[in-house]
């Protein structure tokens, strides 16, 4: 039996010594002292002899109560791969502790931290025993679990440097997130991490932060420079007093979970850095003074709580929804930017944008419901994504007090456009407009203090006010757009591209006096494009139409001239009325007009001066309000033919007027305008109408000639023929033609007969008359006076007085006129000299004979 025994004993001693080394464990005995690194304090067994050596790197340490001295001082470093504590007390001093693999299971006893860093690579569970950490830094690469006991920070600093789960609410004094490797830390649900100083996110290493919360009574200091982390923890910010959340320097990088900042009111959170957000973003309560700070948004999320920040950035890394919950305005100091190549998506609530707006986002697709309020005091600028259709904005108003918005590159909205107040900088810039929205431009007559520049319609668009285009709008396809009572004003091209223009009743208004291209295009996607009221008041500046337009109530020419074409013509509708027409405002190319009104075609040439440029044509009413009419004006010289019946005794060579019966079978009868550009208008009393039939010029007579001052109107007295159309009219002279006679500047031994009180002249003036009047004194052909000098503002009534231009001048004057009062009205029978001074005081010479068969009466012309 002895022998058995012995046996036994062998075989475990031998079973002990061929254990593996990291199976070794040291029992803490206590036997003569606290020392750590007396072996007499350490047992092989629990309760066992004292000698075993000191635990060490594969030894597990173990203070289970079963000694004598229950409290161990470390006297040494030490370096253990388990620490397990269900009884005595240790106590660290200021000796450093590092635990392996296997990492510490306190359930019972005390820890007593010091002044020494911690560390363990392995698992660390406190469940019952007394725990103070160090005062330095307790690094943990595991799990960490807090169940019961207790945990006491010691002012020192709690750091996971690894992907792990921590259990268990616990005060921490600092609290760092430092991964080596891509690390996610999962805060339990349920567990809060309480840091009263400094919370810290650092390393170059992806960390993810997940479940659990937070509450940071510190400041956080975010120096973490990888982009990659995400998290789905809470981070409150509840601290008294100011604190301060740093972020990096770079956006995206060290992104943090959820931030809720719930602070007392009247303490205060400042912002620094780029705060990089991958969760929600809840204000509560407390004073944000956000500094120069971004903060960046940069998964999709919600944004709850009205506060100001300074710069905001929404961007991702996909397609992102940032949702502003409803009644939160968010409102941005500083720079607010919508970044990088996927969909940013903005919903809900309302920013309020005091600073510049920054858009480089390259997506398209965004429908955001939020609402965009550009509501700075200083000057601001929109700078659009320079692609139409990419970084979209949602819906936008313009609510400014002060200085300016200035528009920059291209702009896409996918909402309303609201004007409310401010100046607003078109620059070059486009606005697009998509989506089913309303446009509100709120300008009033003689004061434009928004406008755009390019205006473009993509989506369903209505206007609830007054807008102001600088250059061109434009209509894409299949989109609409609804003017309703509202006003355009327009500085360049109208376009519409297939799609939909509903007019109304407001006014379409071509204005752009400053505007720098001369010719511009109307061009509509349809047959016609149809307008409610046409203006055009154009600085000088031609407007083209690409495709015919009709005009349903009113046409305004206040000034610029419209150029129609035979396929692209200006059409009035029945009842629709002209408003002005002049030398500087007229239609070159074809005007239609359709009804029983009689109306006058506002036409022109701009190859004429704008100072005699305008030729209307003037028909009477047509009998029926189906009856269609185009007229037209060329000022050429027409090439139908030569051959005048025997009324006509010439015909203008420089001019002449078209007038086409496109429906119907009415006969208007026409009249035309003439000023000093046109010929053959010397003689007012000889004037006619005339109408080309095909074979021969008719004489359509004339039933009126009105004169005031270079130009007049000549009315025909017979209709003319409609046999063939277009039918050209051009003014005529009636068959008794006069010899002008040649004024020289030099005296010849002639004289030109002047027959009742009638003397027809001709001079080549080398200058234009300023005051349009002719100068002339008649003397006796001995020179002596025969009544004082005669001069053109006291003879000549002033809506018939003649006109003095550059070029060869034709004029007839009466030589009996009321004003000689020496001869009883009238110039005797006799022999005299005119004499023709012009503005340079140059004088032209005409011997004339003056013979009176029958009296004549005051009065100019005679009939």
């Amino acid at each position: 039996m002895r022998k058995k025994l012995k046996f036994i004993s062998l075989l475990f001693l031998l079973g002990i010594f061929s254990l593996p080394a990291n199976a070794t464990r040291r029992f803490w005995i206590g036997a003569v002292s606290n020392s750590w690194k007396n072996t007499a304090n350490w047992s092989a067994t629990s309760g066992g002899t004292g000698g075993a050596s000191i635990p060490g790197s594969n030894d597990t340490a173990a203070f289970n109560g079963v000694s004598t001295i229950h409290r161990c001082n470390l006297d040494t470093l030490v370096n253990v791969k388990r620490l397990s504590i269900s009884g005595d007390t240790l106590s660290q001093g200021a000796y450093t502790i590092t635990l392996g693999s296997t990492g510490g299971n306190l359930t019972g006893g005390v820890f007593l931290g010091g002044s020494a860093a911690i560390s363990t690579a392995g698992a660390f569970t406190i469940a019952g025993t007394t725990f103070t950490s160090t005062s330095a830094t307790f690094s943990i690469s595991a799990s960490f679990t807090f169940t019961s006991g207790s945990f006491a920070h010691k002012n020192g600093k709690l750091l996971f440097s690894a992907t792990n789960t921590i259990t268990g609410s616990i005060t921490l004094y600092a609290l760092e997130f430092a991964p080596s490797s891509t690390a996610v830390n999962t805060i339990a649900s349920g567990t809060t991490l309480t840091v009263n100083n400094t919370l810290t996110i650092s390393g170059a290493a992806s960390e993810t932060i997940n479940t659990g919360a937070i509450s940071a009574k510190g400041n956080i200091t975010i120096t973490n420079s990888s982009t990659t982390g995400t998290g789905t923890a809470t981070i409150t910010i509840n601290g008294t007093g100011t604190q301060t959340l740093t972020g990096t320097a770079s956006v995206g990088e060290g992104k943090l979970p959820n931030i809720s900042i719930n602070k007392s009111s009247s303490d205060t959170l400042k912002l620094a850095g780029i705060i990089s957000i991958y969760g929600n973003w809840t204000y509560t309560a407390g004073i944000i003074n956000p500094g120069s700070s971004t903060v960046h948004f940069a998964n999709t999320q919600t944004i709850t709580g009205s506060h100001a920040l300074y710069n905001v950035n929404f961007s991702g890394g996909a397609a992102r929804v940032f949702t502003i919950a409803s009644g939160t305005i968010l409102t941005i100091n500083g720079t607010m930017a919508t970044t990088a190549a996927n969909t940013v998506t903005i919903n809900t609530g309302t920013i309020y944008a005091k600073g510049n707006i920054s858009i480089t986002n390259s997506a398209g697709g965004a429908v955001g419901s939020a609402s965009l309020v550009i509501n700075g005091t200083a000057s601001q600028t929109l700078t659009g994504s320079g692609t139409a259709g990419l970084g979209v904005l949602p819906k936008i108003t313009i609510d400014k007090t002060s200085d300016t918005l200035h528009l920059t590159s291209i702009i896409t909205v996918n909402g309303d456009w609201i004007y409310t107040q401010g100046k607003v900088d078109p620059r070059t810039s486009t606005v697009v407009l998509s989506g089913t929205a309303n446009l509100d431009g709120q300008i009033t007559a003689g004061s434009v203090l928004m406008s755009f520049y390019t205006l473009a319609i993509s989506g369903t668009i209505t206007l609830t006010g007054n807008i102001d285009v600088d250059n061109n709008l434009s209509i894409g396809n299949g989109a609409t757009l609804s003017a309703g009572s509202n006003d355009i004003y327009i500085g360049g091209q109208w376009s519409n591209t297939s799609g939909t223009w509903t007019f109304g009743t407001g006014t379409v208004i071509f204005d752009g006096s400053t505007y720098k291209q001369i010719k511009k295009t109307i061009s509509g996607a349809a047959a016609t494009e149809t307008f409610y009221n046409l203006s055009f008041n154009r600085g000088g500046a031609s407007q083209t139409l690409g495709s015919p337009v009709v005009v349903n109530n009113v046409l305004t020419l206040t000034k610029g001239h419209v150029k129609t074409t035979t396929s692209n013509y200006l059409t009035l509708i029945d009842n629709a009325t002209l408003v002005g027409g002049s030398d500087s405002a007229y239609v070159h190319g074809p005007v239609r007009k359709i009804g029983d009104d009689a109306f006058v075609f506002p036409l022109g040439d701009t190859t004429l001066s704008d100072s005699s440029a305008y030729h209307p044509l003037g028909m009477t009413a047509p009998g029926v309000n189906t009856d269609e009419f185009e007229g037209s004006y060329f000022a050429l010289g027409q090439t139908y033919g030569d051959s005048l019946v025997d009324s006509l005794g010439s015909i203008s060579t420089c001019e002449y007027w078209a007038i086409n019966r496109i429906m119907g079978s009415s006969a208007p009868t026409v009249s035309v305008s003439w000023n000093k550009n046109s010929c053959n208008v010397e003689d007012y009393s000889d004037l006619r109408m005339a109408q080309w039939n095909g074979t021969k010029w008719l004489d359509l007579d004339v039933a009126s000639v009105t004169v005031a001052d270079y130009q007049g109107i000549v009315t025909g007295d017979i209709t003319p023929g409609y046999s063939i159309n277009p039918v050209p009219i051009l003014i005529g002279r009636r068959g008794k033609t006069y010899e002008y006679a040649l004024l020289k500047k030099k005296l010849d031994g002639g004289y030109y007969q002047a027959i009742n009180g009638r003397l027809f002249f001709r001079y080549d003036e080398e200058y234009n008359d300023a005051d349009g009047y002719l100068t002339f004194n008649i003397y006796e052909d001995q020179k002596e006076n025969v009544f004082p000098p005669i001069t053109s503002n006291n003879s000549l009534p002033p809506s018939i007085r003649p006109h003095v231009v550059y070029g060869t001048n034709y004029y007839r004057l009466n030589t009996i006129q009321c004003n000689f009062t020496n001869t009883g009205g009238t110039l005797p029978n006799g022999f005299y000299i005119l004499e023709v001074i012009n503005e340079k005081n140059e004088h032209w010479y005409l011997r004339f004979k003056n013979y009176s068969v029958i009296d004549v009466v005051c009065g100019y012309p005679p009939n």
